[in-house]
């Protein structure tokens, strides 16, 4: 395989086997906004502009001279910065700065370096990949968004049914912890509301390398858009939002086959399509004595009575608590 630093092909250099698989390594989304709720189920996420995190590339080379790797450290140290890098066969150009070698190695002639980049923004083509896939797999007991992932010529690997299907944890109503007391009372809602959690899904793909770029590129595409996904996985139904891929083998075989292994991250939250039960939350009493609130849901409010008390206007009933500066309510 070739490689290429701008326009500069390198000669004598190659890269270990497997060695191409940080490239298809992509992180989960920056900082997300979240609220997790009693009385809801997982947590409630901003899914409505999520954008991929920063991440580190670690690429393996050998150089068969030490002309070769001469030539690669003057490309790296020409006070330029990051630099663009292709390598042959595989789609897009990688803009990478070079931070650090972590490793080295020589046997003889040969020279083993590893070196860490930073990659600057990402490059998958939105408008390259075509959404149908022409690599599939016969997967049918994994959904998302009512696409099979076998759609995408994903296999779903042993292990991964038992981590979709294990219970989830439930989260408590209320904890109570005094100072002057042994021990924390806990109260939980009836039926209980259950805790947000990682599923970490170990995935294979195995096809031709421009099948499987393409597919690649539009299972990540399918997995970033806004919004949560709504899955069905070995009779479970959940919403989630993208965690990571993160690839634990990548093998190029005779420069045409690809054989991908890897682990697919969803977190369990709040689906983005539902309603969710009333709630006033951001309370503040301001100097003048006026309170500022936000609600979420329809026909709830909030005021202060002569006497000081608070008042909650919408409900059925008189249930509510204040906790973190947010009143919530277990009624309807």
């Amino acid at each position: 395989m070739k490689i290429f630093i701008s326009d500069t092909e390198l000669t004598n250099t190659f890269i270990e086997d497997k060695g191409l698989k940080d490239l298809f390594r992509y992180p989960g989304f920056k900082a997300l906004e979240t609220n997790d709720w009693f009385d809801e189920d997982a947590i409630e996420v901003d899914l409505s502009n999520p954008v991929l995190d920063g991440r580190e590339v670690t690429l393996p080379f050998i150089f068969t001279t030490k002309d070769a790797l001469n030539t690669f450290l003057t490309l790296m140290n020409d006070n330029e910065g990051s630099h663009d890098f292709r390598f042959e066969g595989i789609w897009g150009v990688f803009t990478l700065f070079l931070v650090e070698e972590t490793k080295r190695e020589v046997v003889e002639e040969l020279t083993y370096c590893t070196f860490k980049f930073l990659q600057n923004g990402y490059n998958y083509y939105e408008t390259v990949y075509d959404l149908s896939c022409n690599a599939t797999t016969s997967q049918d007991d994994f959904f998302m968004d009512a696409k099979k992932i076998g759609d995408f010529g994903v296999w779903v690997l042993e292990g991964s049914k038992a981590e979709v299907l294990k219970i989830d944890g439930n989260k408590p109503q209320y904890v109570e912890d005094n100072p002057e007391e042994q021990g924390k009372t806990y109260s939980f809602n009836n039926p209980y509301n259950t805790k947000s959690r990682v599923m970490n899904l170990k995935c294979h793909m195995g096809m031709s390398l421009n099948d499987f770029l393409n597919n690649f590129y539009a299972l990540l595409h399918a997995l970033i858009k806004t919004g949560s996904r709504e899955c069905s996985m070995f009779g479970k139904t959940f919403s989630c939002y993208y965690k990571g891929i993160n690839p634990s083998d990548l093998t190029i075989i005779d420069n045409d086959y690809i054989w991908f292994d890897f682990t697919l991250s969803l977190q369990t939250c709040l689906s983005t399509n539902s309603t969710h039960s009333a709630k006033i939350i951001n309370i503040n009493i301001i100097s003048n004595g006026d309170l500022t609130y936000n609600t979420q849901g329809e026909g709830v409010g909030l005021t202060i009575a002569k006497n000081g008390d608070l008042i909650v206007n919408g409900f059925n009933e008189d249930k509510y608590k204040i906790i973190n500066g947010n009143l919530i309510y277990n009624g309807n």
